[in-house]
């Protein structure tokens, strides 16, 4: 048995634990909704879809198609069952693990919420996000310092349930130091800062996704203003 705190829908301690795990994850998607990109009439792809909740959402706020990746098979087997009962035609639900899935269909949007720090190669992940989307990017994650959005450029790694479980924490300054680096000028990226995370939305319409590799080959996460 894992204990799960609900933390990413405590709105920075206004709601309890207990509170947040009942109402999970409404209190979270009411802060995302209202500052999402356009829907209606979009394709939306989500990583990390678990039952369905966002991708049943998103197909209510009218995308034209919406498909949930989930790499854990009971999770998907829940959101195809979820499908069937509402009679939902527009979402499908594919039990594959995203970093190492070929093949999957571009669309307008992506959407991923509290996944990329669960994945093993976090930042190949986010490259293949950026890659996935001919819109926009929507990604919700935990940030380091909320309080200090310019704080330096760091990854961490939590693991718990006797090493069974795993989790990458970002900086913002990291996360913008690889869009950066995959040619996504600071312009193109709304941050909504909330709790301890941060929502991002992420515009990449008509960009050349490409790693740029600064003299020495050093690292995706130098500073490429220096």
């Amino acid at each position: 048995v894992v204990f799960d705190g609900a933390s990413d829908n405590m709105l920075g301690g206004r709601l309890s634990a207990r509170g947040a795990a009942i109402l999970r994850p409404l209190p979270k998607w009411m802060f995302i909704e209202k500052r999402l990109p356009p829907i209606e009439g979009k394709t939306v792809l989500e990583i990390g879809s678990n039952c369905g909740f966002f991708s049943f959402e998103f197909a209510r706020m009218g995308a034209k198609q919406v498909v949930g990746v989930e790499a854990v098979s009971e999770y998907a087997r829940q959101a195809n069952l979820i499908k069937h009962l509402l009679s939902v035609d527009t979402v499908r639900f594919i039990n594959r693990d995203f970093l190492f899935e070929e093949g999957l269909p571009e669309s307008d949007i992506l959407f991923s919420s509290t996944v990329l720090g669960h994945m093993i190669f976090p930042f190949l992940g986010l490259y293949k996000m950026l890659k996935c989307a001919k819109e926009f990017v929507v990604l919700d994650i935990d940030v380091l310092s909320v309080s200090n959005p310019s704080f330096d450029a760091v990854c961490t790694l939590q693991v718990s349930n006797r090493d069974r479980y795993h989790f990458f924490n970002f900086s913002n300054a990291i996360i913008s130091d690889f869009l950066r680096r995959c040619g996504v000028s600071d312009n193109r990226v709304s941050r909504y800062f909330y709790s301890n995370r941060c929502l991002y939305i992420i515009d990449v319409r008509l960009l050349d996704i490409s790693p740029v590799l600064k003299s020495g080959n050093d690292p995706l996460w130098s500073n490429l203003s220096e």
